[in-house]
């Protein structure tokens, strides 16, 4: 079924990381599958070959607990900084004007809020 794959990161023969990513996920799950898959390069996550496919070897990642958590926190990071994040709401943007602006799902900007602490420091704004 084409939804239950996210993105993937090969390497090509002239050594060329590239994102292969599903499009028919919705365009603020595209933008985050992507910000996971460039973490994964920005933090040089290794990608052993493993199988063949009409004998060429594929990079694929072995499921490593470390790295996604690794990929997951720094995904979201470049989705929507802290700095982008203080901006939108310094601006009294919504949670949807900002979903909008960032291409974020409702469950990022959330998440982006309650750990970035963003809230807090505005306080000490007003």
């Amino acid at each position: 079924m084409a939804s239950e794959w996210s993105a993937l990161t090969m390497i090509t023969e002239s050594g060329t990381r590239i994102i292969i990513h599903n499009i028919t996920h919705s365009p603020e799950r595209q933008q985050s599958n992507l910000m996971h898959e460039l973490a994964h390069i920005i933090c040089k996550h290794e990608m052993p070959l493993i199988g063949n496919l009409n004998g060429k070897s594929l990079p694929v990642r072995h499921y490593n607990e470390e790295h996604e958590a690794e990929a997951e926190w720094l995904g979201g990071n470049l989705q929507i900084t802290r700095a982008g994040l203080l901006w939108a709401l310094k601006r009294k943007m919504s949670t949807k004007e900002i979903q909008a602006y960032y291409t974020a799902s409702a469950e990022m900007v959330t998440f982006r809020i309650n750990t970035t602490g963003v809230k807090r420091q505005l306080n000490y704004y007003r």
